[in-house]
């Protein structure tokens, strides 16, 4: 368990590093989602 979270954070720092900006793109995307996903449901709750 611990070598696959290890070899986890090691591709993703190489992806990182590589690919900085797609990378942040990437991990942004779902992030936005999720949010607008709660808002929208914050907003249909009442």
């Amino acid at each position: 368990m611990a070598a696959f979270l290890m070899a986890t954070v090691a591709a993703m720092y190489a992806y990182s590093t590589t690919r900085t900006v797609w990378a942040r793109v990437v991990v942004s995307l779902p992030g936005n989602t999720i949010s607008n996903y709660l808002i929208l449901l914050n907003e249909y709750s009442y």
